[in-house]
């Protein structure tokens, strides 16, 4: 049965749409409000005892219900990072009021003295976290979105940049498109930011953790302390996340021992530089030319071209890591 005719039978008084129309047509929650209704018939209009055995059936039909209806449910919330808006924001706003209303429904069953059906608690508030949880970290693991100069790249770069644009990207359709599916208490968005920052921070601190060369440890510590807090800062996202309660993407532990090994590449590249600056200044006093003076003491442009190339230096390092960043977006 296509959707209009699920939209006809809905809208139209005369009909009332049974458990499967509702199903097919990703009226989730109006299915869940059926099976809420045929639970209530069987385990609590009616006697305990008649629900177990002259509505055996009845209660067998019910359970599988259930179990397709949160099968259904599972997959649209799946399916929350990858459709298009008009077709995840409708199946997806009726899928979470349908988990809303199987928690409420637990928590009545907590406090009966009755003993609750097989399938009670659902639990559906705890599995779509966990289903969440896996999703966020199957984007993460492969990314969809790969960046375009991955050829000139490390294959450390290339990975962060990937999971960095991923991250980015779904990011913003939780604040523009999935927000609206959910109810303010769930707090949507700081629970898609948790996950991605947890499943990020994870990602970096095994990178953190293995050897890398000077450019690998140039850029991730960019990525830690610019281009990520970057992203959060993006108006659009920061006025729905709470940043602060995110944390540093890597501990101290971690980003001490990378903090020294930038440090140390820069000072040797420095006096390197230094040695041959000096080198060359001494074959020419060698040479018969002297150093000029300024007021009787002899002077060298040594020191003003030291700073002088180590602002370049830094320079060119910020800026071609910059232009790699903003190609990515």
């Amino acid at each position: 049965m296509n959707c209009l005719k699920i939209i006809c039978l809905y809208f139209c008084p005369s009909v009332n749409p049974n458990f499967e129309e509702y199903l097919e047509g990703q009226y989730l929650f109006e299915a869940n409000q059926l099976l809420i209704d045929r639970e209530k018939h069987l385990f609590g209009e009616i006697t305990e005892a008649d629900a177990i055995t002259a509505h055996e059936e009845a209660v067998k039909k019910l359970a599988a219900d259930y179990e397709a209806l949160e099968k259904r449910i599972e997959q649209t919330v799946q399916q929350s990072l990858s459709l298009s808006s008009e077709e995840t924001v409708p199946a997806l706003t009726s899928a979470v009021k349908a988990i809303k209303l199987e928690e409420e429904q637990d928590q009545l069953w907590k406090q009966r003295c009755q003993t609750p059906p097989a399938w009670r608690p659902k639990k559906w508030k705890e599995h779509h976290d966990k289903v969440l949880h896996e999703l966020v970290y199957s984007r993460l693991e492969n990314p969809s979105s790969p960046t375009g100069d991955q050829e000139n790249q490390s294959p450390i770069r290339a990975d962060v940049q990937s999971m960095g644009r991923q991250l980015k990207e779904d990011m913003q359709w939780v604040v523009e498109e999935v927000k609206n599916c959910y109810p303010p208490e769930m707090d949507i968005c700081n629970f898609y930011a948790r996950q991605y920052h947890q499943t990020f921070k994870a990602k970096l601190k095994q990178i953190a953790d293995s050897v890398l060369d000077d450019k690998d440890c140039s850029f991730l510590l960019r990525w830690v302390k610019e281009f990520y807090p970057g992203i959060l800062e993006k108006p659009e996202l920061a006025s729905n996340i709470n940043t602060e309660a995110l944390g540093n993407l890597l501990p101290d532990e971690l980003l001490k021992p990378l903090e020294e090994q930038y440090l140390s590449k820069q000072q040797s590249d420095l006096m390197i530089y230094i040695d041959r600056v000096l080198d060359e200044a001494k074959k020419e006093w060698d040479q018969g030319k002297e150093p000029t003076r300024d007021d009787g003491c002899y002077v060298s442009p040594v020191a003003y071209d030291v700073i002088q190339v180590e602002l370049l230096q830094q320079l060119d390092i910020k800026e071609a890591e910059i232009d790699a960043f903003i190609k990515m977006y």
